[in-house]
C-alpha cells in the first residue's frame, strides 16, 4: 500500500490555505445574491454550492452572476442521474458566464436516492464516476478543439457532435473538476481523476483523512500515472462564532447532525477508527425504530468534542491550522447564522467576527502553524 507520507503535492497558486463554506442546501433563491455578495466580502475563497432541493448549476449561475472574485463550486452535483453532455454544456456556459470562476463537483449520491428519487440506474457507482470523469474531460475536450467527439468507455459512448451543437471557444478552459467520496473505491477513484477531493463532513476527521483518505487518493494518483495529487478541501463541523454564547446556541443543532449523519451504516468508518465502534451501530438501531428523539443523546459528549472543532472567531484559526497542518489545501467555516437569517442586513459585528477569522487563517497557513 503507499504511504500516505509520499503524497505527492499538489499546487498552489498562493502559500496559504483557501477559506471555504458552502450555502444552506434549502437556502431561498431571492438570497442568493445578498448572501453571496456578503460571503465575498467576508474573504472566502470557494463558495459550495450543494444539490438538494435546488438544481445546484442554477444555484452556482445566481452566485456567480452576483460576484467578481468568488470561487463557486457545486459541491456536489449529482452526476449519475444526468448525461455527461448535460452536465458539460452547463458547466462550460457557467464558466463563461463568470470569467472562468466556476468549478464542477460531481458526486454519485447513494443507491436509495439514485435509485428511488431520481429513478435511474445503480450498479457499480465507483467505476461509472471514473467512466463519467473521463467522459466529461473528453466533451470539455471537444468543445475547446472544436474537432467533433469520439469517446467510448464502459458505461458512456458518444460519437456525435456537430459543429451546431458545439459551444464556441469561450477561452477559459474547461472548469476544474472536483469529486467526493467516503468509501476507500469512490477516494481512490478521485485520486485518479480529479483536480480536487472535497471529504464529506464525516470524514473530515484529521485522523480518517491522514489514514483513510490520503492512502486511497495515492492509490489512484499512481494508478493513473499523475504526477500530483488532487487539492484536499476538509469540511469539518466547527462549533464556532463571535463569543461562547454563540457556541452554545448552536451546540444541540450540531449534535443532532451529527447523529443523524452517523446512524448511516456507510459512515461508521469514522466512528471505529476514533474508537466508537458501536455507536454507530446504535444510532442505527435507533433511526431503524425511528425513535429520531433519541438519537442526539446516544452520541458520546466526548465524541462529539473530539469531531467538532471548537473556538470563538478569533481562536477558530490557530485550533483549525493545528488540527490540519500538512493534511489539506482548503478548510470549510460554517456562515454565521446570523448571515444566513438575515443576509440583507446581516449584524455588522457578526461579519467583522467572521472575515476576521478568515484573515487569519490566511494569515497563520501562510507563516505556518504556532
Amino acid at each position: 500500500m503507499p504511504d500516505a507520507a509520499k503524497v505527492p503535492p499538489a499546487p498552489r497558486a498562493s502559500p496559504r490555505w483557501g477559506v471555504a463554506t458552502a450555502l444552506p442546501g434549502d437556502v431561498a433563491l431571492a438570497d442568493v445574491p445578498a448572501l453571496c455578495r456578503a460571503i465575498q466580502d467576508c474573504g472566502i475563497d470557494v463558495l459550495h454550492v450543494p444539490e438538494s432541493v435546488h438544481d445546484s448549476f442554477l444555484v452556482a449561475l445566481l452566485a456567480l452572476q452576483s460576484t467578481t472574485t468568488l470561487r463557486v463550486r457545486t459541491s456536489l452535483t449529482v452526476a449519475l442521474p444526468r448525461s455527461p453532455m448535460v452536465t458539460a454544456l452547463a458547466a462550460w456556459d457557467l464558466v463563461e458566464v463568470s470569467g472562468g470562476r466556476f468549478e464542477l463537483g460531481l458526486g454519485s449520491q447513494v443507491r436509495g436516492n439514485i435509485v428511488d428519487r431520481y429513478s435511474s440506474q445503480w450498479s457499480d457507482p465507483a467505476a461509472q464516476m471514473r467512466d463519467y470523469f473521463h467522459a466529461v474531460r473528453a466533451i470539455f475536450a471537444a468543445f475547446e478543439r472544436r474537432t467533433g467527439l469520439t469517446y467510448e468507455g464502459p458505461y458512456y459512448r458518444f460519437t456525435r457532435l456537430q459543429p451546431l451543437f458545439t459551444p464556441r471557444d469561450h477561452g477559459y478552459g474547461p472548469p476544474r473538476l472536483v469529486a467526493g467520496g467516503v468509501g476507500p473505491r469512490m477516494c481512490r477513484v478521485a485520486g485518479e481523476v480529479a483536480d480536487e477531493f472535497v471529504a464529506h463532513p464525516t470524514a473530515s476527521h484529521p485522523e480518517v483523512v491522514r489514514q483513510q483518505i490520503l492512502p486511497r487518493l495515492t492509490e489512484g494518483v499512481l494508478a493513473a500515472g499523475r504526477q500530483d495529487r488532487p487539492g484536499i478541501t476538509v469540511v469539518p463541523w466547527c462549533l464556532t462564532g463571535i463569543d461562547h454564547a454563540a457556541i452554545e446556541s448552536e451546540r444541540a443543532r450540531i449534535r443532532r447532525e451529527l447523529s443523524v449523519l452517523f446512524s448511516t451504516p456507510a459512515y461508521h468508518r469514522t466512528l471505529t477508527l476514533l474508537g466508537h465502534p458501536d455507536v454507530g451501530a446504535q444510532l442505527h438501531a435507533l433511526s431503524r425504530e425511528r425513535r429520531w428523539s433519541e438519537l442526539a443523546e446516544a452520541m458520546p459528549a466526548t465524541l462529539v468534542a473530539d469531531l467538532v472543532p471548537e473556538g470563538t472567531y478569533d481562536q477558530i484559526a490557530r485550533i483549525l491550522t493545528t488540527r490540519y497542518d500538512g493534511l489539506c489545501d482548503t478548510v470549510a467555516l460554517p456562515l454565521p447564522p446570523a448571515l444566513v437569517s438575515a443576509p440583507q442586513q446581516p449584524p455588522t459585528h457578526i461579519l467583522d467576527g467572521f472575515a476576521s477569522a478568515i484573515a487569519e487563517l490566511h494569515r497563520q497557513v501562510a507563516s505556518g502553524p504556532a
